[in-house]
């Protein structure tokens, strides 16, 4: 099945909705959902709140102005087939499902948008669940693209499971748009169909070893990964720029699915570190520094 891409309208509603999926979050216990820190509640409305804003040479930068971010309403003309359809594949279940939930809640509230003003161009969205994982992508890909409806995918949402399905994707000519997969290697596949609206590991990673590095001026950094695609790549690129600043003693993987993290958390509180940066998934990062606070 080959496909056209989507027409310009359609298009920057898949733009939008990429954007406020990558902007949304939610977090009922007022903690951080993400790298850049809690969102908070205020008369209903959430918003996000971040830590600190870098940019590529790890220096402080005010957080950018979004008021020229493009309108899901567009020009309020779109015309489409009653059957369109905009696809987000990612783990809406299981551990890592708080990630693709705020993409798909992000992605209703453009689609929203988009069809209020546009009453020739209703657009539905639909979503199909990963889990988060290559096995349970490989499964729902030849479903997505077997669907004459869907003219666009946002996602996949995990490095792991885009490499897993991103030539099911390509060869099915499907324009695919990930929030959040960030493995280097994504790129380096020939897919004229996919693209990313945030920075790969390889921007990343350097970006936030030199703000520990030249900005916090941290001369001992532990880098704990897990075994995820997303883990190994980010953890790799940060640890290279770190230079002598990364550790070695302290440096640590856990696996998918350990529930016992003292052994990491020993290693870090024994190295006195300046800092400790973790790659990797919600899952296991948080029950370890649940751990490794019970600990201080």
């Amino acid at each position: 099945m080959r496909r056209t891409l989507p027409t310009a309208a359609v298009a920057v509603a898949m733009a939008s909705a990429l954007l406020v999926a990558g902007c949304s979050s939610k977090d009922d216990s007022g903690g951080g959902g993400g790298s850049t820190g809690g969102s908070t509640t205020s008369s209903g409305a959430l918003s996000i709140q971040p830590v600190v804003q870098i940019d590529e040479s790890g220096k402080e930068v005010p957080a950018a102005d979004s008021s020229n971010a493009a309108d899901p309403a567009g020009d309020g003309k779109a015309t489409c087939a009653a059957t369109t359809t905009i696809a987000m594949a990612g783990a809406l279940t299981g551990p890592n499902a708080a990630l693709g939930i705020n993409i798909i809640d992000g992605a209703k509230v453009a689609v929203a948008a988009h069809n209020k003003a546009n009453p020739d161009c209703q657009v539905q969205l639909k979503g199909y669940d990963t889990e988060g994982t290559p096995q349970k992508a490989t499964q729902v890909a030849p479903t997505i693209v077997s669907n004459k409806n869907v003219i666009g995918l946002l996602g996949p949402a995990f490095s792991g499971e885009t490499a897993a399905v991103g030539a099911v994707f390509h060869q099915a000519n499907l324009l695919s748009l990930t929030a959040s997969a960030t493995n280097v290697d994504l790129t380096k596949n020939g897919w004229t169909n996919f693209f990313r609206g945030l920075a790969n590991d390889g921007v990343q990673g350097p970006a936030v070893a030199h703000y520990l590095v030249d900005t916090k001026k941290f001369s001992k950094v532990c880098v704990v990964q897990d075994d995820s695609d997303y883990g190994v790549g980010l953890a790799k690129a940060v640890t290279d720029a770190l230079g002598s600043a990364a550790d070695e003693d302290c440096a640590a993987s856990v696996k998918t699915g350990d529930k016992d993290f003292s052994a990491t958390v020993q290693s870090v509180k024994s190295a006195d570190a300046d800092a400790v940066f973790y790659a990797g998934y919600y899952p296991e990062a948080a029950p370890s520094s649940r751990s490794s606070a019970r600990r201080a």
